[in-house]
């Protein structure tokens, strides 16, 4: 009982079904391409879904920037700050 009531819970479709996985970090979603991120629950507030990055941004701000020596490339990206909430 004290595992059924445990969260999150996990159904049958999240791990049978594709489109599921959306409830992982950094997955794409199928029809929008928006790249789902982690959120910071001390500013759950100040998300606004529609400036969620699409993978066609992620890809263009690569195109168009300079790789620095030793660098990420994903600090070269709108992902950056979504990926420092992720590792915190």
């Amino acid at each position: 009982i004290i595992f059924y009531l445990c969260s999150p819970r996990l159904d049958i479709n999240v791990s049978k079904c594709m489109n599921h996985l959306l409830k992982a970090p950094f997955v794409v979603h199928p029809k929008t391409q928006r790249i789902c991120v982690p959120l910071d629950p001390k500013r759950i507030h100040d998300f606004d879904p529609t400036t969620v990055p699409t993978l066609n941004d992620i890809l263009n701000e690569l195109d168009s920037s300079t790789a620095v020596a030793g660098g990420r490339d994903i600090d070269r990206t709108a992902l950056a700050s979504h990926v420092k909430t992720f590792e915190r």
